[in-house]
């Protein structure tokens, strides 16, 4: 794979959900370091709290326009057909099972966390 491959792959992963979720993890976390550090009286970090405050918020609104936000009865309907949708008699049981949870875990990828539906205040 060329350096340009591995930049495009990066930067793709970078501004996917789960990318720009673990930013804003580390971000958050990086917040909360400085905090305490400033509680513990070290100022010399009190300029990045602000600008990494700023940042929170970019990514926060930067998810929020990218993520669905479906309703409990429409998440229901998703599941259901999911799993009625893998369903099949000639198919063995275990790749049946295999098929329905990374179809599961791809549909989870998609939607908000619990923590971004407060977030938009939709809880």
């Amino acid at each position: 794979m060329t350096r340009e491959e591995q930049w495009a792959k990066r930067k793709e992963y970078n501004n996917s959900l789960k990318g720009l979720r673990k930013r804003r993890e580390h971000t958050a976390s990086r917040i909360g370091d400085i905090t305490r550090r400033l509680r513990d009286g070290d100022n010399r970090c009190r300029d990045q709290r602000p600008m990494l405050r700023e940042r929170l918020l970019d990514l926060d609104a930067t998810i929020l326009s990218k993520v669905s936000m479906p309703t409990h009865t429409q998440i229901r309907i998703e599941i259901d057909s999911i799993v009625e949708g893998n369903c099949c008699c000639e198919m063995h049981h275990r790749e049946s099972l295999d098929d329905i949870i990374k179809d599961l875990l791809t549909y989870q990828e998609k939607i908000a966390t619990k923590d971004e539906y407060q977030r938009a205040n939709k809880l």
